[in-house]
């Protein structure tokens, strides 16, 4: 089965695996993390594996509100610059550290440039920045294709499923389980999944119609890499607030 590498900004600790390559927003109040997954269209075997963010690669970005005891997820598909920045991004991650390191100006306005690509997809409040054009403050996207909430709690039978409701479906019935399997594996309280995937990923997969092979294989790398945006994003909340 194709996989690919976990991108990981300079200075963080952890195994590396997974899909996720992360860009962490710590917001005063509400705490947000948001990372780009990357599905591979080749086998690892490939060189084309080699880079993540290659063209014919799937990239979608999850947006995650970190509340207590709740994490609210968005999972939708990357607009093209978030890929670039993020292409350049690990190509920076990957060139040897000088003795003053030059990534770190370059880093903030990598930031700045996919929040304000959050901001286009509606993910972001908009800024009132004069020198952003107004097309760009034109939200793009959808709240869900699917939208459920799934509720993990240490009562439950550990053999079962975890408590669930679909709040906005299609005939494939993604979100629910998806959220379900997320939410005991990683033990979240309750998680809000809200997926705005394209016609590819979704429409296809009904019980009148099974999902091809090649498209259950990109579900499965999809619902990892969120996993592991979730599991990355934890831990970014976790040491910002052992910081403060």
């Amino acid at each position: 089965m194709a996989s690919s590498l976990l991108s990981r900004p300079p200075g963080s600790t952890g195994p590396a695996s997974g899909l996720v390559s992360e860009e962490t927003k710590l917001q005063p109040q509400i705490q947000t993390t948001t990372h780009l997954i990357s599905i591979p269209a080749r086998s690892p075997a490939t060189p084309a594996e080699q880079d993540p963010f290659a063209p014919q690669n799937s990239q979608f970005v999850v947006n995650i509100i970190h509340l207590r005891d709740s994490l609210a997820v968005w999972v939708g598909s990357a607009p093209r610059d978030v890929v670039e920045r993020a292409r350049r991004k690990a190509r920076l991650a990957r060139t040897e550290a000088a003795a003053v390191d030059p990534r770190e100006g370059e880093d903030d306005a990598l930031d700045r440039e996919l929040a304000d690509a959050m901001r286009r997809a509606g993910r972001l409040e908009e800024s009132n920045e004069s020198e952003i054009p107004s097309q760009n403050k034109q939200p793009c996207g959808s709240l869900a294709t699917e939208w459920a909430v799934a509720m993990s709690l240490p009562s439950q039978n550990p053999s079962g499923p975890p408590l669930g409701s679909s709040l906005f479906r299609t005939n494939a019935d993604v979100a629910l389980p998806m959220s379900q399997r997320l939410a005991a594996r990683i033990s979240i309280p309750q998680l809000f999944l809200s997926l705005d995937l394209p016609p590819s990923l979704i429409s296809h997969a009904t019980a009148m119609m099974p999902a091809p092979p090649e498209r259950t294989k990109k579900m499965m790398l999809l619902e990892r890499g969120i996993a592991d945006a979730i599991r990355a994003g934890m831990r970014a909340v976790e040491e910002g607030r052992a910081k403060s």
